[in-house]
This record gives structure tokens, C-alpha cells and sequence, in this order.
């Protein structure tokens, strides 16, 4: 009998309640839950004052699977409670597709008044302590 590979799957639970004390704080997002050995994930924000202004919208997280190439965008729930949330998702795909390969970095490096992603640390990812 084959054995059936193990789905590895993330599950973002961002604009919940404020983490317990020992857990890390993630900028406003809590922890996301993993099954992959070496997940990278950036946390893609929007930011309508632009930048200067502070405040942002966490829009989702943007997940690189060890085994997958292209990335997947896991849309936050601080994003769906808001009125615009296609348009804004839509923006986000649109900027993840257009990375290329080397879309984690190039990403990062975006030069956008609104838009700015930040690496969420593996040991973050896990629980851990960075």
C-alpha cells in the first residue's frame, strides 16, 4: 500500500487577541501554524498613509514552501473584517506574481509608499523565541 504524502499546510491567525506574555509579539499578527521544516513567510502590509504614517493593514502572509517554488498568499483576517478586501488582495497577488523567482527578496526590498514585507522569523513560526 502507498503511502499518502503529508499535506503540509500554514494557517495564518492574524488580528486576533494580543498573544499570551510568552509568546513573541508579531507586529499586531499572531502566530502562524506550520508543518514544514523550512517554511519562509513574509508578512505583506499596507500601509494607507503611506508609510510615514504608522498605521498599516496587515493584508496576509505570503508562504514559500521548502518544496514549492511559488509562493501562496494566505489573506489575514484583519483584511476580510474591512470593506475593500478584494482590492486589496488582488494588489497583493498581482505584487507576488510579478517578484519572480527571487520574489522573497525582491519583495523585501519593494519601493512603495504603501506596500512594505517583513520576514516573519522561523522561530516565530514555530513558537519559539527569536
Amino acid at each position: 500500500m502507498n503511502a499518502t504524502p503529508a499535506v503540509r499546510r500554514a494557517q495564518s491567525f492574524t488580528a486576533g487577541p494580543a498573544p499570551p506574555p510568552t509568546e513573541p509579539a508579531l507586529g499586531g499578527a499572531r502566530r502562524l501554524q506550520i508543518g514544514a521544516d523550512a517554511m519562509r513567510v513574509l508578512e505583506a502590509r499596507f500601509h494607507p498613509q503611506q508609510k510615514a504614517g504608522g498605521e498599516f493593514i496587515v493584508v496576509g502572509h505570503v508562504v514559500w514552501d521548502s518544496e514549492d517554488r511559488r509562493p501562496v498568499v494566505q489573506p489575514s483576517r484583519a483584511l476580510m473584517a474591512r470593506s475593500e478586501p478584494a482590492t486589496l488582495l488582488s494588489k497583493l497577488q498581482y505584487l507576488v506574481s510579478t517578484s519572480g523567482q527571487q520574489g522573497f527578496d525582491r519583495l523585501q526590498l519593494l519601493r512603495s509608499q504603501f506596500w512594505s514585507f517583513v520576514e516573519i522569523p522561523q522561530s516565530s513560526l514555530l513558537g519559539g523565541s527569536a
